[in-house]
């Protein structure tokens, strides 16, 4: 017999039997305790806020995504003890689920050519302005409330820094300013940002979330790889994207030699936000 369950039957039986003799009286001073407040030293200095790129649902990676994993991992590697200095608040999938839903411009198999591309892609430039409004805009809004419940729960206060990738870049720019006005903003690092100064979305401001801290005020790294289509809206780079190797927008920290100078640079950055010496 389960000594659990024996042991669970035979204190509901006793308790059964005290109710049903009138012997059981409150006991004030029996009252269960409150949960205990986290303890100061429980609480980081900074929280590095995580929002990966669109569909990077592989587990293995966490919510951070595969691209923003690798970035963390380098500047760990590079600054030994950094991921103990500072909480990873990686967007989960409730509060960011990192899908959009784009329209799409061909069957798959189907080969089309340069001025069919262009004829479609014009076709469902109308279809883009609903894109925002379903999942981007919803976390944008969601965010300041999802930290304050966070910070509510922990006792924790801590400075920020935000660190996106392509879509994850768009959904953070929210926080920029509400941040900066609390003197709680670090820093901010976005990859592949589509709104980068590289891009042309800055006419398309339903695409763009919120308007940004002012170049200056705050320490800001935009990292975007030449030709990448997300935020290089050169025409070299559209046509990168239509072929089957989609350009280079899938490739950052994935341990190429010729970005190994640069990403450093970005996960140098990353420490310099996390230690305050910024």
């Amino acid at each position: 017999m389960n000594l659990a369950a024996t042991a669970r039957r035979a204190a509901l039986a006793a308790a059964s039997a005290l109710v049903l003799a009138g012997t059981v009286a409150p006991v004030a001073d029996a009252a269960a305790p409150t949960p205990a407040a986290p303890a100061p030293e429980t609480c980081r200095d900074v929280a590095v806020v995580a929002a990966r790129g669109t569909d990077q649902t592989d587990p293995d990676f966490g919510d951070e995504g595969e691209t923003l994993r690798g970035l963390l991992d380098l500047a760990e590697a590079r600054h030994p003890g950094l991921s103990s200095r500072a909480e990873l608040i990686a967007l989960d999938r409730e509060v960011y689920p990192a899908t959009l839903g784009l329209p799409q411009l061909a069957e798959e198999g189907e080969q089309l050519s340069p001025a069919d591309t262009a004829r479609r892609a014009l076709e469902v430039i109308p279809e883009l302005g609903q894109v925002h409004a379903t999942d981007p805009r919803a976390t944008i809004e969601a965010l300041p409330g999802h930290l304050e419940r966070r910070e509510a729960e922990t006792g924790c206060r801590p400075d920020y820094v935000l660190l996106g990738y392509s879509q994850g870049a768009t959904v953070l720019t929210g926080l920029e300013a509400r941040l900066h006005a609390q003197g709680r903003l670090r820093g901010v690092i976005y990859l592949g940002d589509p709104h980068a100064p590289r891009g042309a979305l800055r006419g398309l401001p339903e695409l763009m979330g919120t308007p940004r801290v002012p170049a200056g005020e705050v320490e800001r790294v935009e990292y975007c790889l030449p030709k990448d289509f997300s935020c290089d809206f050169s025409a070299e780079a559209a046509a990168l994207a239509l072929g089957d190797g989609g350009g280079p927008h899938d490739t950052y920290f994935t341990g190429r030699p010729e970005h190994a100078p640069r990403e450093a640079e970005v996960a140098d950055a990353l420490a310099r936000m996390v230690d305050g010496n910024v």
